[in-house]
């Protein structure tokens, strides 16, 4: 039995898909067609994750049960400092 989908690293993108639905890979595919909880484990550049559009994305998620861990601050993989890290 799955107890948990576990997304990790999750891009700006892949949270942007699942927020709106898509379906169009695997692990978006297997995100909506669950019926266990999900996580995912944000990992950007750390503009990436302070934008409006990926925050507005974040909240959605949340509201639907959508679990996080993360991200933390540090040393991005783009060589940027800030939160953003994978956890």
């Amino acid at each position: 039995d799955t107890d948990l989908v576990l997304v990790a690293p999750a891009t700006a993108n892949f949270i942007a898909k699942l927020s709106h639905g898509l379906a169009d890979c695997l692990a978006s595919t297997l995100c909506l067609a669950t019926d266990v909880p999900v996580m995912v484990a944000p990992a950007m550049n750390p503009n990436m994750w302070q934008h409006p559009a990926t925050q507005d994305n974040l909240a959605r998620l949340r509201n639907r049960g959508v679990r996080f861990i993360g991200p933390d601050s540090g040393d991005t993989a783009c060589g940027e400092d800030g939160e953003g890290r994978l956890s």
